[in-house]
């Protein structure tokens, strides 16, 4: 279950830097996440996430509910360069970042020191507009276990840039297509992010609509929590995402409802709520600050 959880979960920190101060790839906040909690209906909030900090620089997020699996971050003048996961003491994989002056130029994801998968990043002036991913694989080991754990670490990965959501659901694009290549794309209505897509061969494969209200989303500029990236690129808080998948000839829709509560300016608990199948879901996540 553990190492399912590690392998699942990459794509979500690298929204934490993409567009902090005047570069991306810096992320100093004026509050700092100290750990992070979720609880689910009918259940124990539990710990998930505890933030290691040195010198005003993230450098290593901790599972407590998965023993020795950590992220560890590195950086050159402050800026991200890299993120490393381990599991037991041993490095299961790797991202770096590299950047053209201000902005993100591109994402690579290794695994055993094999480049696996290459983001490649457009800008309308300073706002990210589409992530261009390129997979690389052996046709040989297609069907091999050694490609089911490449693609479970590539999901995991890819948590950190998508989303969690997002990156499993890219995984499965790309095991069912000969085609390795694909792209999101994000529409802007001012600061905002209003329509995000993942495009195949000319296919839009999954769609979200958000909508906003008038309040200043803390983690903009700065962090990215849940399942879609469009959180960390927009100015306001999210509080409706309509998710549309089509795969083949299926068709479904999502709602999800989302509102907060805050201490100060930023949030403290975040309650997310969905119907699916005619019942309804919910689950709450808590974010602790360092004093």
């Amino acid at each position: 279950m553990k190492k399912y959880f590690v392998l699942s979960t990459v794509i979500m920190v690298f929204a934490i830097f993409l567009n902090a101060c005047d570069k991306e790839g810096i992320y100093n906040p004026k509050e700092k996440i100290k750990a992070i909690y979720e609880q689910y209906e009918d259940e124990k909030k539990i710990q998930t996430e505890e933030w290691t900090w040195q010198d005003n620089l993230l450098t290593k997020i901790t599972y407590p509910s998965l023993d020795g699996v950590n992220t560890v971050f590195n950086y050159e003048n402050k800026r991200l360069v890299k993120i490393i996961e381990y599991d037991e003491g041993i490095e299961e994989g790797y991202m770096t970042f590299t950047y053209d002056k201000a902005l993100l130029l591109k994402v690579e994801m290794f695994s055993d020191d094999e480049l696996e998968m290459k983001i490649d990043i457009t800008h309308d002036k300073k706002k990210i507009t589409k992530m261009n991913f390129t997979h690389y694989f052996d046709e040989y080991e297609s069907a091999s276990h050694k490609s089911i754990q490449r693609s479970e670490m590539l999901s995991r990965m890819m948590r950190f840039v998508v989303g969690k959501e997002r990156a499993q659901r890219i995984v499965k694009i790309m095991q069912r297509k000969s085609n390795q290549t694909y792209s999101m794309e994000f529409t802007y209505d001012g600061d905002n992010v209003v329509t995000e897509k993942i495009i195949s061969d000319g296919v839009t494969y999954l769609t979200h609509t958000y909508t906003y209200d008038e309040k200043l989303n803390p983690f903009y500029d700065a962090l990215y929590f849940a399942e879609s990236g469009a959180l960390a690129l927009s100015k306001n808080n999210v509080t409706k995402e309509t998710a549309t998948s089509t795969y083949d000839e299926d068709i479904s829709t999502t709602t999800y409802n989302i509102s907060y509560v805050y201490d100060g300016k930023f949030p403290i608990e975040v309650k997310t709520s969905y119907t699916y199948f005619d019942e309804t879901y919910s689950y709450t996540t808590f974010y602790e600050y360092l004093k």
